[in-house]
Order: C-alpha cells, then sequence, then structure tokens
C-alpha cells in the first residue's frame, strides 16, 4: 500500500491534520487514530464476552473515573454477556507527575461480594493502582478481579503482587499521552485519538 493510501483510513497523521489548531500546539504525534481503537475495543468486546459466557451468567464492570469513561462507554456496547456497571475513582497522578500513593473512594458503595468483576482502567504505567484495587475488591469479597486496561505503558512493574492486565488495548511507550478519556489536569479527554502530551 502506498503512503497516500495508507492516510486515507483514519491514520494517525490524517487524525492530527484534521484537529483545531488548539489542539495541535500541545498533542503530537498521534499514536493512536480513531479507526485503530474503534478497531481494537470491538476486538475486546469480543473477548471479553466469550472469556466471561463461560464463568458467570453475568459479571460487574467497574468503571475507574475520570480517565475511563469513554473507553467503557465504548466497550460496554461491543460486550453481548450480561453484567452490570459501577464507577469507582482512583488516582495516583497530579498534572503529569506520579504521587507515588493511590486513592480510592466509592468502592465502599460497590456490591462485588460473590461477583466476578472487571476493573476497566484508562492506562496502566506502574501497577500501583491496580495493586491497590484488587486488595480492595477482595476484601469485599469479590469472587475474581480481572483487570481491562485500554493502554499498558512500557514500563517497568517493580512493586510485589501486581496483577496482570488480563485484556490490553495498546501498549505504548513510556510517555505521558492524552486523548480518548485521557487528560493532562482535567484537559484533552475528548480528542477521538490518543497522542502525546506536549509539555
Amino acid at each position: 500500500m502506498d503512503r497516500e493510501n495508507s492516510q486515507d483510513s483514519g491514520s494517525p497523521r490524517n487524525d492530527l491534520a484534521e484537529s483545531p489548531s488548539y489542539w495541535m500546539d500541545h498533542v503530537g504525534p498521534v499514536l493512536l487514530s480513531e479507526s485503530m481503537i474503534k478497531t481494537r475495543v470491538a476486538e475486546l468486546g469480543r473477548q471479553i464476552s466469550a472469556d466471561y459466557s463461560r464463568i458467570a451468567p453475568e459479571f460487574v464492570i467497574i468503571g475507574i473515573l475520570t480517565g475511563s469513561f469513554i473507553f467503557l462507554a465504548d466497550l460496554a456496547r461491543k460486550i453481548t454477556h450480561p453484567l452490570r456497571i459501577y464507577f469507582a475513582r482512583a488516582k495516583s497522578y497530579s498534572g503529569i507527575h506520579s504521587t507515588g500513593s493511590v486513592w480510592l473512594h466509592d468502592f465502599e458503595l460497590l456490591d462485588v461480594r460473590d461477583k466476578h468483576v472487571l476493573i476497566v482502567e484508562d492506562i496502566v504505567d506502574t501497577g500501583k493502582t491496580l495493586k491497590a484495587i484488587a486488595e480492595e475488591l477482595g476484601r469485599r469479597g469479590a469472587l475474581s478481579v480481572q483487570f481491562c486496561a485500554f493502554i499498558s505503558k512500557q514500563t517497568e512493574r517493580k512493586d510485589e503482587g501486581v496483577p496482570e492486565v488480563r485484556y490490553v488495548g495498546f501498549v505504548c511507550p513510556d510517555r505521558f499521552v492524552v486523548g480518548y478519556g485521557l487528560d493532562c489536569d482535567e484537559r484533552f479527554r475528548q480528542l477521538p485519538f490518543v497522542g502525546i502530551y506536549r509539555s
């Protein structure tokens, strides 16, 4: 396929070129185009549906706010197996920097006892948030806890006991990225693609 034709199918280059100049000033290059994301989300939906149909008549999805909201909305509509959807909050970043600690909120309100739970995250880097969530849900009696991440960063996860991310949308370099729900100080979440943030 020649270069011109390859750019006609929603390539990262076209996504950025068609964006408002405000975004172009702060985001680039684009790593994941809108079409790439749509295709991968559909694949994940089929895989999750098949897996959970073999283990339970229904399962629970918990979307971690705020970053997962767009990913979860698209993913849930591609899952054909019965499910319940809850939301909770977990935070370990301030701006573009990790705080080194994890803050969890609203988990005490969730009905997870004797349930199979799938946590949907926007992005995973060190895995500290996953570990904290798994421990919290274990204390609350979940039958199983699995993780689905839109993006898994290429970082070394040094903490012992960090759970495996069973479902991964994309693996990306260890750079600060925004778009498709990912933010920098609450900005850029509405981008339909994912790009590297220019600080």
